[in-house]
């Protein structure tokens, strides 16, 4: 396993935002991230930068960032850049879990540098991870979150912090960069949803592509999703082609494959735990799926753009 290299080690029973470093298994190697459950913000530390990734469990807050007052208050997410972090004004039961992040947790050939615009060194299949930390260059980024999406994001926070407190197999650091991999791409998803409209029908079908958002990676019917929403299939899928220009079955493998490709790329977890990480339960429909979309199988795919061996 290549290292992933920051700052200094940390104790084994105690994560903070230093960042995590191998114990028993793998010791001595560093991974970029780590947790700490607070009321409030760690400040920046241009010697150490880090981007964060912040649950509000519970509680609200009046918090001040760039000069300007917001309240905030769970469930919601806050994505912070390098040098930004929210000075809290006033709070009522305030509880909020951050990640702090520097961007190679997400992909070794990232920087700063190339995750503001340098990527002319960076291959294409490398720029694509780009994408998952666009919320979080600019400054601050608030993200409102329906109860079902609070709870994916709080899941997945746990069995990051979970994974890396435990470090119990070969597989820890790749397992804890894949969850935030997750949030990363769950988030990105949560913030290009558009606002349902106020009222009707078109708020319903608004509401199916949040829903499709928040769930591609379980198992569901087009059905399903109608009877959620209280449309028809014919409906839905009307609205989902004229959204997201595909069906609600082209978009939701469509989603599957792109979190798909980032885990083979990323990380060494075996495919058979990638196959249900993103909602499938049988290998042959995903090896199928997954050649349909990329031209590859998985392993292929694995050993063409992925850089752990």
């Amino acid at each position: 396993m290549p290292e992933i290299h920051l700052s200094q080690p940390v104790d084994a029973d105690v994560l903070t935002p230093h960042w995590l470093t191998g114990q028993v298994i793998h010791p001595g190697l560093r991974l970029a991230l780590g947790v700490e459950h607070a009321g409030a913000w760690r400040a920046a530390e241009p010697d150490e930068p880090r981007f964060a990734l912040s649950l509000i469990e519970a509680g609200s807050a009046l918090i001040e960032c760039a000069g300007v007052s917001t309240l905030v208050s769970a469930p919601m997410v806050v994505l912070l850049d390098e040098r930004t972090r929210p000075r809290v004004q006033q709070a009522q039961q305030l509880r909020c879990v951050t990640v702090y992040f520097h961007p190679l947790a997400v992909n070794a050939a990232f920087d700063l540098a190339t995750v503001r615009g340098e990527t002319a060194s960076l291959s294409d299949s490398t720029r694509r991870d780009l994408y998952l930390l666009g919320p979080f260059l600019a400054g601050a980024t608030l993200l409102a979150l329906s109860p079902a999406a609070a709870l994916r994001v709080r899941d997945g926070l746990r069995q990051l912090e979970r994974e890396a407190r435990t470090q119990d197999e070969w597989n820890w650091p790749c397992r804890t960069r894949a969850f935030l991999i997750e949030l990363l791409f769950v988030l990105r998803l949560q913030a290009e949803t558009p606002t349902p409209a106020l009222a009707g029908e078109a708020s319903r079908l608004d509401q199916a592509l949040l829903l499709v958002h928040e769930r591609f990676a379980s198992a569901f019917t087009l059905d399903d999703l109608a009877r959620w929403v209280g449309s028809n299939r014919t409906s839905v899928n009307r609205h989902f082609r004229e959204r997201v220009g595909q069906s609600v079955r082209s978009y939701v493998i469509a989603l599957r494959m792109a979190m798909a490709t980032r885990l083979l790329r990323e990380t060494a977890l075996p495919v058979a735990e990638i196959v249900g990480r993103v909602g499938y339960d049988n290998q042959s429909h995903f090896s199928r799926a997954f050649r349909a979309g990329t031209g590859m199988t998985p392993t292929q795919y694995r050993d063409t753009y992925g850089w752990l061996r």
